[in-house]
């Protein structure tokens, strides 16, 4: 099964009970091992009914604090933009995830059809959705300048979320930003937000750099 993460930078009730009925509806039983929403701790509370309202879904409700405090005590810097804070939570969950892979959601996506794990999971492979990499030329620049790589603008790179990471590329990611910079990848990621990088610009690039991403993603 696949462990689903979705942050809500900015909890919307409204919208995750839009969402919900779409997974609900659409997803083969036995899809999801778990659907972790993740949430500012002032808003706990409100959130944790999300767990209980589709008996169907694995849904679990938890803090940023909880789940990952290293991220967590990035949140209140002022450089720290939210757009670069919720990529923060993504990679360190995605890092932490029990499961082999972990298919990222944002509060927007909504399920319009339906589908099973073989739909997101072909031949053992997570399926991700690319797109030309001069589409975000910034994003995929300010990844290399980071991780000290080149870019191969003819080949396509992984677009926006949805999208399937797995764990132990993002560990092995995290990592490498660690050995080279010799700082916690949370802060020297929060230092770094004056420039555009991604979360899947730098696991793009980090997987292509390592010569693993066609044998690890289709």
């Amino acid at each position: 099964a696949l462990r689903v993460l979705e942050v809500d930078y900015a909890l919307s009730v409204a919208i995750a009970t839009v969402r919900f009925p779409t997974l609900a509806r659409f997803a083969a039983p036995g899809t999801f091992a778990e659907i972790t929403v993740i949430v500012p701790a002032r808003e706990l509370a409100a959130a944790r009914p999300l767990a209980t309202l589709w008996p169907g879904l694995p849904v679990r409700v938890a803090a940023e604090t909880e789940l990952l405090p290293d991220v967590a005590a990035q949140r209140n810097y002022v450089r720290l933009r939210p757009w670069h804070f919720q990529q923060l939570l993504k990679l360190g969950a995605c890092a932490a995830a029990a499961t082999p892979c972990v298919m990222v959601f944002d509060p927007d996506v909504i399920a319009t059809r339906p589908f099973a794990l073989a739909d997101l999971i072909a031949d053992h492979k997570p399926v991700v959705h690319t797109e030309a990499k001069t589409v975000h030329r910034a994003w995929w620049q300010a990844s290399a300048d980071l991780l000290g790589v080149a870019v191969d603008w003819a080949r396509p790179g992984l677009s926006v979320t949805p999208q399937i990471l797995r764990a132990d590329l993002c560990r092995a990611l995290l990592a490498r930003i660690e050995t080279s910079h010799r700082r916690p990848w949370p802060a020297l990621l929060r230092q770094r937000s004056y420039t555009p990088w991604t979360e899947y610009t730098l696991y793009g690039l980090f997987c292509e750099a390592a010569g693993c991403f066609d044998t690890h993603h289709i």
